[in-house]
């Protein structure tokens, strides 16, 4: 035996780097949401990347160095995907990356993940990405672009349903949705009520983040929470805030909504008398109040209002009855083959750019 040799086992071992091919999203591509995503079989077998397109979602992150680069310095994240209709575990790359925590380069990203201020965005966003088999055979959900969801747009019901196919909603939505259908559960933590075909009962799905659509009608009061000598930080307050997606079902509501903020977002925060969207986490009741925690708010001009009203109000009652289930072009499982296939697909399956929605000639 050498003399450099010795009787030490030294195990054979590497680490696993992710290596991902170019991943092309540009172009047709289809109209699809979470819970068809996560229903596709890991199995199924792809001669060749199906391009897909997810509206108006959340992504959830880690924000960590070592979760969200390679052993190279790539920039590569395992994510899950919110919608509508639930949740779906993805890979984010290429620009993708840069664009989930809203910055604009891979520089800026570490910068912000050493400080410790990274973040992802909480405005939602629209996403394009590819399914693609890999080596060993298994279905990946690339994503590998992101870009906020426009506020002008038109939501479609049928899309929407097409979009689901044979699929079921699944835990984790984020949808906007009126605050009578929106309940705070002990089991399953926030949760909204869907209706159930031919019955007057609700089901209780659970929520990721809901958007309610609200108005002030008193002044917000503001109450600063930091220690002295730590960063600012401010409880708003807006108490008796008229809920507005509750109206047209001929009813009155009232919550006060609470969010936490700095210096640089207080004026947003402070609903006063105006009009928003906000996006909340969780729901206090106490007393025959209701409170609602706020994460992201974003006021709407009085011009706008109508528009917005009428689009989220497609968008719950798609989700959460039984609209436009009579006019589904499309009967497909996603756990089918067929249902990826840009062939034979209506319009609706249809979207040609990340910023837009699928062509549907009945909204």
């Amino acid at each position: 035996m050498p003399a450099s040799s010795t009787n030490e086992f030294v195990p054979a071992t590497s680490t696993f780097t992710p290596q991902i091919e170019l991943v092309e999203v540009q172009g047709e591509a289809l109209h699809s949401c979470a819970a068809a995503l996560a229903e596709v079989p890991n199995d199924m077998p792809f001669l060749n990347d199906k391009r897909f397109q997810l509206n108006r979602c959340l992504i959830e992150a880690p924000i960590s160095r070592g979760a969200i680069t390679t052993e190279k310095g790539d920039l590569y994240i395992r994510a899950t995907l919110h919608d509508w209709s639930g949740s779906v575990e993805v890979e984010v790359v290429e620009d993708a990356c840069v664009q989930l925590f809203g910055c604009k380069t891979k520089s800026q990203v570490l910068a912000a993940c050493d400080d410790g201020t990274l973040s992802t965005q909480l405005k939602r966003v629209n996403v394009r990405g590819v399914l693609r088999q890999d080596a060993r055979g298994k279905v990946r959900k690339f994503v590998a672009q992101i870009k906020v969801s426009p506020e002008s747009c038109t939501i479609s019901a049928r899309a929407m349903r097409s979009s689901l196919g044979l699929a079921q909603p699944v835990t984790g939505v984020v949808l906007a949705a009126p605050i009578t259908r929106v309940a705070q559960n002990p089991m399953h933590g926030l949760t909204v009520r869907v209706d159930t075909r031919g019955s007057a009962e609700t089901q209780l799905l659970g929520a990721h983040r809901v958007l309610l659509l609200v108005q002030g009608t008193t002044k917000s009061s503001v109450e600063r929470v930091n220690e002295k000598d730590d960063p600012d930080a401010f409880c708003v307050t807006s108490s008796n805030v008229k809920c507005l997606l509750d109206e047209g079902l001929g009813q009155e509501v009232h919550l006060e909504l609470r969010g936490y903020c700095d210096m640089d977002t207080m004026l947003d925060f402070r609903l006063d008398m105006e009009t928003a969207i906000v996006m909340v986490s969780s729901l206090e009741s106490e007393g025959g109040r209701c409170a609602a925690a706020v994460e992201w708010v974003r006021k709407i001009e009085p011009h706008n209002l109508g528009q917005m009203r009428a689009l989220l109000d497609i968008e719950w009652k798609t989700a959460l009855t039984d609209l436009g289930t009579t006019v589904l072009d499309s009967h497909t499982s996603p756990a089918r083959p067929e249902y990826c296939e840009p062939d034979g697909q209506p319009p609706a399956r249809k979207i040609r750019r990340v910023d837009s929605d699928p062509q549907s000639p009945a909204r």
